[in-house]
């Protein structure tokens, strides 16, 4: 997969998840919520401080409830800025001087 694939997956997958809690009565950080899901509609990356406002959240999901947090910062890390992992992305070689 591509990252613009995985960063469309990811991102769908975590504005589906927002989708839920911002619809809870009474939760004080639903603005934050609909800051991060119209940042992802928008193909603009988060913040980490964003994704750990909302990461106790996507934590208690049934895919993620055994997975501790720096699994799933990892896992969403393309939605965030400066935390793409992937090794090929952004990374200088000389290989193109050979």
């Amino acid at each position: 997969m591509d990252q613009r694939t995985i960063y469309q997956k990811r991102g769908r997958e975590l504005i589906s998840y927002l989708n839920i809690y911002v619809n809870k009565k009474g939760l004080k950080i639903k603005p934050i919520m609909k800051t991060i899901k119209n940042r992802i509609l928008n193909n603009q990356p988060i913040t980490e401080k964003q994704f750990m406002s909302v990461i106790k959240w996507v934590e208690r999901e049934p895919q993620f409830s055994q997975w501790d947090q720096n699994s799933i910062l990892e896992y969403f890390s393309p939605l965030i800025v400066g935390h793409w992992s992937d090794s090929s992305n952004g990374q200088s070689t000389l290989e193109s001087f050979f």
